[in-house]
């Protein structure tokens, strides 16, 4: 019988460690995806360039081979109470970012420079299980209007012995909110104190996640950097309202911010204290002046590690 393609699941937990099998299960690990890809396999081929008296191909050997996941997650809060962990949170530390710290009515997640951990993620094709361990990756997220916003991952991990196995799960657990749609009655979005009419924002961490390879420890997924960015699209506003080009000649950092959600234990806000502005660039859309605002979140030349804050609520 044939695989079927459209039945897809991934677990994901944080590994004791690195690339050590922790063993996510479907009953506590599970998350609910948006087009999850485990299709493909990578690597540093080697080619052996033996000499011949004659043409064709050498044969090759492969090195560092690597199992990267790509996958979207609907943004939402955790669907139990202001300050319980979301789903995804866990999926966000290795993507440089800390467990989350609940107080009072939330709980706030922000970057780390330093113990970023490795996961075990299991993906499923039908009875298909891909495993990569030891996995890290990078984080974007997408609020567009009259769309469901979206965090995107792309995680690089490493395969164990078995590539490949067919183990079919069972029912899976999950533990998210149903998400919401980004609109005027569910979200605000303001940028250097501007409720800029919002298009589309995304955020992309940016993170520098490369295959490390020595002779002794085993490969790794190495966060190597980040380098945070955001780019809104907007109606451009009167000048006389706000004029988005000071900012880009000053090089003034602004304050910028977006909550989604009115419910608690269903709000996520994301906050960069320190943005900056780079070129603003027009566009045109049904005949309306739009204006795209982008440039880095900068840390703080002080302790740094407070790019960004995503705060479920």
């Amino acid at each position: 019988m044939a695989y079927s393609f459209e039945k897809r699941l991934l677990v994901g937990k944080i590994e004791t460690t690195e690339g050590v099998d922790v063993t996510p299960t479907v009953a506590a690990n599970a998350l609910i995806t948006v087009g999850l890809d485990v299709s493909n396999l990578e690597a540093e081929k080697k080619t052996r360039n033996t000499d011949g008296q004659y043409f064709g191909a050498r044969p090759s050997i492969n090195a560092q081979v690597r199992k990267p996941f790509s996958f979207g997650v609907e943004i939402a809060g955790s669907g139990v109470s202001a300050t319980t962990v979301p789903a995804w949170m866990p999926f966000n530390r290795v993507c440089g970012f800390d467990a989350g710290v609940a107080g009072g009515s939330s709980v706030v997640q922000t970057p780390i420079s330093a113990n970023i951990p490795s996961m075990s993620m299991y993906g499923w094709l039908d009875s298909l299980k891909n495993v990569a361990l030891g996995a890290r990756g990078n984080l974007s997220m997408v609020f567009e209007d009259d769309e469901i916003p979206m965090f995107n991952y792309e995680m690089m991990g490493f395969p164990p012995a078995a590539i490949l196995t067919d183990s079919a799960p069972t029912s899976p657990t999950f533990a998210q909110a149903d998400p919401i749609l980004c609109s005027t009655a569910n979200t605000t979005f303001l940028f250097d104190s501007y409720a800029f009419p919002l298009r589309r924002l995304t955020i992309n961490m940016n993170n520098a996640i490369e295959p490390r390879s020595l002779i002794g420890p085993a490969d790794r997924a190495f966060y190597r950097n980040r380098a945070v960015t955001w780019e809104a699209v907007c109606e451009m506003p009167t000048l006389g309202t706000k004029n988005p080009f000071t900012k880009f000649l000053s090089r003034a950092t602004s304050v910028m911010q977006i909550v989604h959600g009115t419910v608690a234990g269903n709000i996520v806000q994301v906050d960069g204290a320190r943005a900056e502005t780079d070129e603003p660039a027009f566009s045109e859309e049904q005949g309306v002046t739009m204006v795209t605002l982008k440039g880095n979140l900068l840390p703080s030349s002080a302790a740094g590690n407070d790019e960004l804050t995503i705060t479920s609520k």
